[in-house]
């Protein structure tokens, strides 16, 4: 986890145990909201974890049309799709010349 998520993390906490000291009404209510929040971004979410390339697109869809079931879906499996390989990654090393010659397969009735 980065620096910022766990910070992050221990303020939402803290938030949350001076609600709870404040009013246990309160804090549950916003226990559940925080909930229903984090599931309802849980495609965004998923995407900045994985470090998706398009994770403000993501956002954007999720955003607008996550109250939608469709627009939710379609942000989540976005965000689990791999990204696209770089296009030095995506071609092999070509081959040396020499290498066609001595593997090349026999005939069969050598």
């Amino acid at each position: 986890m980065k620096d910022s998520t766990i910070v992050l993390v221990l303020a939402i906490l803290g938030l949350a145990g001076f609600i709870c000291y404040v009013s246990p009404t309160v804090f549950g209510a916003t226990l559940v909201l925080l909930l229903c929040l984090a599931v309802y971004l849980l495609p965004w979410i998923v995407a900045v974890l994985r470090e998706h390339h398009d994770t403000g697109a993501i956002f954007v869809l999720n955003f607008a049309l996550g109250w939608t079931l469709l627009g939710w879906l379609w942000a989540l499996i976005w965000a689990f799709m791999n990204p696209a390989l770089d296009s030095r990654q995506a071609r092999p090393a070509p081959m040396p010349a020499t290498w066609h010659r001595r593997h090349r397969p026999k005939a069969a009735g050598r």
